[in-house]
């Protein structure tokens, strides 16, 4: 296994953590690269605190199970869920969610960026992904190029989310606009309305 991680500051990098229901379970074929990684990192500095953010990670997986092998690079919650398949050709999205530790929702955007790209089928004529529905290997999936990416999940703003950032552009914009007046104002020291506006 290739491993590279990359350690990104707190107070450098506007960073958080998704909400999860408890900690992302790693996949078995990263978890003693993660440890080897940790032990190295805490003998190098004592006292910090490493945070794996998951939600940002990628990894590439070769697909072997179809007539031709594919190089895919995808995100780490979307590697974990193929990963399941190692054992099984289909999974309940229930089960999928619990064996990961994530929510449903989590899941459930992670898991149809790879039926959207054929790579996982589902059951059910239905759009959405129920706890009960089962996700499945597509074994007649086919592509022209055996090196691509998925794309990643959708991050859907919620609407409270969309109105805190209208509201702090709003705020941002009024308060460039004050900085703008005040240096106006100094270099003039008296001007008319309609000409404050013109500059």
């Amino acid at each position: 296994i290739s491993f590279l991680v990359y350690v990104l500051q707190a107070g450098a990098w506007p960073l958080s953590l998704p909400p999860s229901p408890g900690p992302f379970h790693i996949p078995q074929q990263l978890e003693k690269s993660i440890a080897s990684f940790e032990k190295f990192y805490h003998a190098q500095f004592n006292g910090r605190k490493l945070t794996w953010l998951h939600h940002l990670c990628q990894g590439e997986l070769k697909l072997n199970y179809l007539k031709k092998s594919y190089l895919v690079t995808v995100q780490t919650y979307q590697m974990a869920l193929l990963l399941l398949f190692e054992t099984c050709d289909e999974i309940t999205c229930k089960d999928a969610a619990i064996s990961l530790r994530l929510s449903h929702e989590q899941l459930v955007k992670h898991a149809l960026s790879l039926v959207d790209c054929k790579i996982l089928k589902k059951s059910g004529d239905h759009q959405e992904l129920e706890e009960d529905s089962l996700l499945m290997l597509n074994f007649d999936y086919y592509n022209k190029r055996t090196k691509f990416r998925v794309t990643g999940a959708l991050q859907r703003e919620q609407p409270h989310d969309t109105e805190a950032t209208h509201r702090s552009v709003e705020d941002d914009r009024k308060l460039y606009l004050q900085a703008a007046i005040v240096r106006i104002m100094k270099s003039r020291k008296l001007l008319r309305h309609n000409q404050l506006v013109q500059e």
